[in-house]
């Protein structure tokens, strides 16, 4: 088995160290050596959901760990981003941590550092970047293509031929229909569901779901 650490100790870090847990029982393949965390009321050698945090971001950079499998277990896409720009010149692996409910099919690609939860749905010909985050049950249809950095949340649903750019919030229970483009840094609120392309930076709301203006 690989050592592996986790970056965060919130609720999503628990969910990956399940999920990590859950790989294991299939097939043997991480040691968590335990959480990293910045949050400055997590203290270190806290013990969360059994692991304990070891420091923070600086004492990895710092090479305090001999590990080099890493996992970013944090929800923010522009702290993931950060975080990614902090670690780059560090020679770390970004691991895919799938959870053994997923069914992947060989006609879909993924590149690394995405965490994929329990019972979440990929049908075929899907193109999937880096540093994506997919929560519980969500489903995506054919010949879907995301990019990189960006959040589902659980049971969000994405129709086929759809296009997802950079650093977008799809909240709980939202909705995509078919053949739409996302462009990046945009939020689409829980409970609704776009008919239409959008572009950059816009929070929609609603069914249809229309642009908020704040």
């Amino acid at each position: 088995m690989q050592d592996i650490l986790i970056i965060g100790a919130s609720g999503l870090a628990k969910e990956v160290a399940y999920y990590i847990k859950s790989i294991n029982k299939i097939k043997p393949s991480y040691r968590i050596v335990g959480f990293i965390d910045d949050n400055p009321m997590i203290l270190n050698h806290e013990i969360i959901y059994g692991l304990k945090v070891l420091g923070n971001l600086s004492d990895l950079i710092a090479d305090n760990f001999d590990v080099k499998n890493i996992c970013i277990a944090i929800a923010n896409n522009n702290v993931r981003l950060s975080i990614v720009e902090k670690l780059k010149e560090k020679n770390f692996v970004f691991a895919n941590i799938i959870h053994p409910s997923v069914n992947f099919d060989n006609s879909n690609n993924i590149g690394f550092g995405n965490i994929i939860a329990d019972h979440v749905m990929f049908t075929c010909n899907i193109s999937i970047g880096n540093f994506n985050i997919f929560n519980g049950s969500s489903g995506f249809g054919h010949d879907v293509t995301i990019c990189d950095f960006n959040l589902f949340g659980p049971r969000t649903s994405i129709s086929g031929c759809v296009k997802i750019g950079n650093l977008n919030t799809f909240n709980l229970n939202s909705s995509i229909i078919q053949n739409v483009t996302i462009g990046n840094g945009n939020t689409l609120n829980l409970h609704s569901c776009l008919f239409k392309s959008i572009k950059d930076n816009g929070v929609y709301f609603g069914v249809p779901a229309m642009k908020q203006k704040f």
